[in-house]
């Protein structure tokens, strides 16, 4: 199922190397507009992640079926819960460029060990109580929590925070021009 999981993230990490070079300029040349751009392709990446994990949940068994057979039919349930965390990943998938323009790597590092820290840790009281679909929640929250939550910690970050809530519901793409 992972497997399966992880192609379409191949995608959102195509597109924030496409944009890197242009995030550069723009954000030397005029960080307004750097906003602008960056809530722009978050709206998009943030819908194209719904259109992914809605094609997961429809076709979840068939992908499984196809790709692994009926013996790993169970797979397909877990798949479809890992999808979800396609969202925040697409949704904070320019992130990691924003943070290195502006030169706060670091943020990237806090966000590492916080990440890794807080997996081990709901791994080890969810798999418990649910198996395997406790690494998937495991996985999912952690997710959420460190492309997303922890924006609103650090100072450098708290704008994309606000963006990543807007591009939720597309307001990069909806907003007056």
């Amino acid at each position: 199922a992972y497997v399966l999981y992880e192609a379409p993230l191949f995608i959102s990490l195509m597109i924030a190397k496409s944009v890197y070079p242009i995030f550069v300029q723009s954000f030397q040349d005029n960080k307004i507009k750097f906003f602008e751009l960056y809530a722009t392709l978050s709206s998009y990446m943030t819908l194209l992640s719904y259109l992914i994990v809605l094609f997961i949940v429809v076709f979840h068994e068939i992908l499984i079926q196809i790709t692994f057979g009926d013996s790993f039919e169970e797979s397909s349930k877990i798949l479809m819960l890992l999808s979800f965390g396609m969202i925040p990943m697409f949704n904070a998938c320019l992130r990691s460029s924003y943070i290195t323009i502006s030169g706060n790597q670091k943020i990237i590092l806090y966000t590492t060990v916080f990440s890794a820290v807080i997996n081990v840790l709901l791994n080890i009281i969810l798999i418990n109580e649910y198996a395997v679909q406790g690494a998937v929640y495991a996985t999912v929250i952690t997710q959420i929590l460190s492309l997303f939550i922890l924006n609103i910690i650090f100072a450098e970050t708290r704008n994309l925070f606000y963006i990543q809530v807007k591009s939720l519901i597309f307001m990069g793409i909806w907003r007056k021009r």
